[in-house]
């Protein structure tokens, strides 16, 4: 792969670009529940920074939706679709660990036991 300052510096402000939108995603999405906040999250970062490579043999990667938009809007029906199977496998990677952190998040969670409220009553008189 050629060094080439354009690629480098189209992706550069693509990234910049999507940091500060998962910025103000992250600042939205902060009161929501955990569920909805970790699913809204984690969508954007799959459909916004997945890789995909290019078609021609240049080596070159760009975001797989846009590879995935360009190739129904160029090739229609004959297209192969091989950005939306990148984005398949990464989004349900993505729902999976979701369900797994979600799953040890609620068993980690601290119960609530009743050594707490007997300091509330005072010393014991003896």
């Amino acid at each position: 792969m050629a060094f080439s300052l354009e690629y480098w510096a189209a992706w550069a402000c693509y990234l910049g670009f999507g940091g500060l939108f998962a910025w103000q995603l992250f600042a939205l999405t902060e009161a929501w529940s955990f569920l909805g906040r970790a699913v809204i999250r984690g969508s954007f970062f799959v459909l916004a920074f997945t890789p995909w490579t290019l078609q021609d043999p240049s080596g070159y990667f760009a975001p797989a939706l846009i590879i995935l938009m360009m190739d129904f809007l160029l090739k229609g029906d004959a297209s192969t679709l091989e950005g939306g199977l990148a984005l398949l496998i990464v989004y349900l990677g993505m729902v999976m660990a979701v369900t797994v952190y979600a799953a040890l998040r609620r068993r980690q969670r601290p119960k609530e036991s009743s050594t707490e409220n007997t300091s509330d009553e005072g010393p014991n008189p003896a």
